[in-house]
């Protein structure tokens, strides 16, 4: 990630926790974890390559929601930072 200035931090700290509120946003990443899941499921056994493509989407989903809540834990650093004395 770039150097962002505060407000630009903040900004997007902001955008993140109204996403991660959002209850549409929640349904949804239920579903695709569940369909994972679901494939995985279905899966044999022995099919290796098909159960390693699925951990791999499984592990993108499971990125895409950390990295937003990096968002938020870079604000908090950055207020925590603001708030220590020079």
């Amino acid at each position: 990630m770039k150097s962002m200035k505060r407000e630009e931090v903040t900004e997007r700290a902001q955008q993140a926790k109204r996403l991660l509120d959002n209850d549409d946003f929640g349904a949804i990443i239920g579903c695709i974890k569940s369909d994972i899941f679901d494939s995985f499921c279905g899966t044999n056994v022995l099919d290796t390559e098909r159960r390693e493509e699925i951990h791999k989407v499984s592990y993108a989903v499971d990125l895409f929601r950390k990295k937003i809540e990096a968002y938020i834990s870079a604000e908090k650093l950055a207020m925590s930072a603001d708030n220590q004395p020079q």
